[in-house]
């Protein structure tokens, strides 16, 4: 990925290595903080450890992923409730 200041949604997907859909529901939920630019959202390269590097730190990577997987399981979760009511 090119050094820039800010990067799309899908791109931010693609380094976390999950969906872009799963990005917008953790923006929206205020879990990845992210600006609306337009039509869509930006998460700059500092919130993410990107600024001068290619990709994100390792090291905040897990910390990004194990949080992702918390969030995820809470919304199965959820869900599983939800349909048995």
């Amino acid at each position: 990925m090119v050094n820039k200041q800010f990067y799309s949604l899908p791109e931010v997907a693609q380094v976390l290595g999950i969906s872009r859909i799963a990005v917008y529901k953790q923006v929206i939920s205020g879990k990845i903080s992210a600006q609306r630019m337009g039509r869509g959202y930006f998460v700059s390269a500092e919130y993410l450890g990107m600024a001068g590097q290619d990709e994100i730190l390792e090291e905040d990577r897990v910390i990004l992923s194990e949080n992702l997987h918390l969030i995820s399981d809470q919304y199965i979760t959820t869900l599983i409730e939800l349909s048995q009511e």
